[in-house]
């Protein structure tokens, strides 16, 4: 009998994806598909075997499932024994070859939190990756390591380089982690930072930002306040 190789690494992911209930003909797997999923203990194999796999889609897919499946009660009680493991081989994903294995084991990382020492120190030296596939997942978990008290971390962001047509192809260029990251400093403290828009002309090409003068202003009130506050108490 003929062994197909590459039959049984798809295998992997698929015994995930048959977890999944009926969904009709939608295409694609979301939060909302793996929210369904069945948990039992051979789950916790399967999701081992998808990150240990030679196959980069098996250790993607199975990231996405970790990341989703991590907050559900049911998937602790059954799963728990084995966090340990599953958190060591997330973060091995992290420096893995592919760099979109890389980009998508930080939300994973970020789900398995609890389970690392330093969590905080990693994930602000992705928040500075020169790689912007490693900085947008890191923006979007900046909540589960960045405190209101600690929102000048995304300061460098306010000058990011990367950039992309808006609005569908061909539409305004706009630098969008800049416009991420502000967004995200406003998630974080819990209020708006409106200043219009800054932009430029470079090259025949315009592009635009939401100004970061108002966060700005707003770091530096709150500064001077802290060092007000101790010279009081001195």
């Amino acid at each position: 009998m003929k062994h197909d190789v590459n039959a049984e690494m798809i295998e992997k992911r698929q015994r995930l994806f048959a977890r999944i209930p009926p969904r009709g003909s939608r295409i694609g797997i979301s939060p909302q598909d793996i929210a369904g999923v069945s948990v039992d203990p051979a789950l916790v194999g399967e999701l081992k075997e998808c990150l240990r796999s030679n196959d980069d889609s098996d250790v993607v897919f199975g990231l996405y499932f970790c990341e989703h499946l991590r907050p559900r009660t049911d998937f602790r009680l059954v799963a728990e024994s084995a966090f340990e493991d599953l958190a060591s081989l997330i973060r091995d994903c992290l420096a893995h070859p592919n760099p979109r294995v890389r980009a998508d084991a930080i939300g994973a990382f970020a789900a398995f939190r609890d389970s690392y020492d330093g969590y905080g120190a990693v994930m602000r030296a992705l928040l500075r990756s020169p790689d912007s596939e490693a900085r947008r997942p890191a923006l979007r978990a900046a909540s589960t390591f960045v405190s209101p008290s600690e929102l000048d971390v995304l300061l460098p962001l306010r000058n990011d380089p990367l950039f992309g047509e808006t609005g569908g192809m061909g539409g305004p260029l706009r630098y969008v982690l800049r416009d991420y990251a502000l967004e995200i400093a406003e998630h974080i403290a819990g209020r708006p930072f409106d200043s219009g828009d800054n932009l430029e002309r470079r090259e025949g090409l315009i592009k635009s930002w939401r100004s970061w003068a108002a966060f700005v202003r707003w770091l530096e009130s709150r500064k001077h306040r802290r060092a007000f506050g101790r010279r009081k108490r001195v």
